[in-house]
C-alpha cells in the first residue's frame, strides 16, 4: 500500500467527510431554530420573575402558555395546517377525557373475566374497555 492510500485510507474520502458535514448541518439547524425562542421565552421569563418588567403590558410565557391559535399562525401560516392543527389540539381533550370516563365505567366483572381469561393488556383493551365503552350503555 503506498503512502497516499493509508493518507486517504486515514483520513476518509471527500464524500465521506461531506456527508459528515450535512449530518451534522442536519442537525444543528433545527436546534438553532429552537435556541433562539425558548433563550428568548426564558429571558422574558426571568425579568417578569424577578421584578425587572411588570408583566402587564406584556405577560410572561408562562401565563400565556394556552394562547395557541397566534402560535399556530406564526408556525404554520394562515392556511389549512394552521386550521387542522387547532382543532386536533381542541379535540384531543375532550375526547381523550370522555374515553377515560367510559372506559372508568365499564364493569368491572367483565375485566376480571378478561383477567381470567389471561387476556394480554392489547387483547384486553381490543375484546372488552373498547368495545364496551363504545356502547350506549
Amino acid at each position: 500500500m503506498s503512502v497516499v492510500a493509508m493518507t486517504i485510507a486515514v483520513e476518509g474520502s471527500p464524500a465521506q467527510e461531506r456527508s459528515a458535514a450535512s449530518r451534522r448541518t442536519r442537525f444543528i439547524r433545527p436546534a438553532l431554530g429552537l435556541i433562539v425562542p425558548v433563550t428568548l421565552a426564558l429571558a422574558w421569563e426571568i425579568i417578569v420573575r424577578l421584578g425587572w418588567s411588570s408583566g402587564r403590558l406584556a405577560p410572561p410565557p408562562s401565563v400565556i402558555f394556552c394562547a395557541w391559535i397566534p402560535l399556530f399562525i406564526l408556525w404554520l401560516g394562515i392556511f389549512e395546517a394552521s386550521k387542522v392543527t387547532l382543532i386536533a389540539v381542541g379535540v384531543f381533550f375532550p375526547v381523550y377525557l370522555g374515553l377515560m370516563g367510559a372506559i372508568q365505567s365499564v364493569d368491572r366483572k367483565l375485566v376480571e373475566v378478561g383477567r381470567a381469561f389471561r387476556l394480554s393488556d392489547f387483547e384486553m383493551v381490543r375484546r372488552i374497555l373498547l368495545p364496551r365503552s363504545c356502547r350506549p350503555m
